[in-house]
């Protein structure tokens, strides 16, 4: 039997989910790499770099939508809490180093928390599963990244 799918069907559950799951390669490889000696200082570096970025990139998802949501619509907790993760992101790279994993793996489960508590009725069924399941990972690699830096 043959089901015909639609093309938003399509599009929401594969493109997204491909290009989310392709974003975890430098969470690997670099989370794995700290456990090697030789390219521990860049590996943790490069971690998180990207973690930052990503980081970044959770709240611009919420920048995006509190603009193109209507006047009336709009609040500044949304505003807030957009702009959140990259000021904390640049105060990671600033003035954290040695507990900069740690302090990313926490930030985004606080700000995955908040996401799922105040804001997940707004966004897209899609986007609330594919970013529980990224954040899982996202998670998880940094703290082995972390274990692997202070052993």
């Amino acid at each position: 039997m043959n089901k015909a799918i639609n093309q938003n069907q399509f599009f929401e559950c594969n493109i997204p989910n491909l290009i989310g799951y392709l974003g975890l390669i430098p969470f690997v490889l670099s989370a794995i790499s700290i456990w090697v000696p030789a390219y521990q200082e860049f590996a943790y570096d490069s971690l998180t770099i990207y973690a930052c970025v990503i980081l970044t990139f959770v709240g611009a998802v919420h920048w995006g939508i509190a603009i193109s949501t209507n006047k009336e619509k709009q609040s500044a907790t949304r505003f807030i809490f957009s702009i959140a993760p990259t000021l904390v992101s640049w105060l990671v790279l600033l003035i954290v180093h040695e507990y900069a994993l740690f302090i990313l793996a926490l930030s985004f489960t606080v700000f995955w928390l908040i996401e799922r508590s105040s804001f997940a009725e707004i966004l897209p069924k899609w986007y609330v599963k594919l970013r529980d399941r990224l954040s899982f990972f996202v998670i998880g690699f940094l703290l082995l990244g972390w274990f692997g830096a202070i052993q």
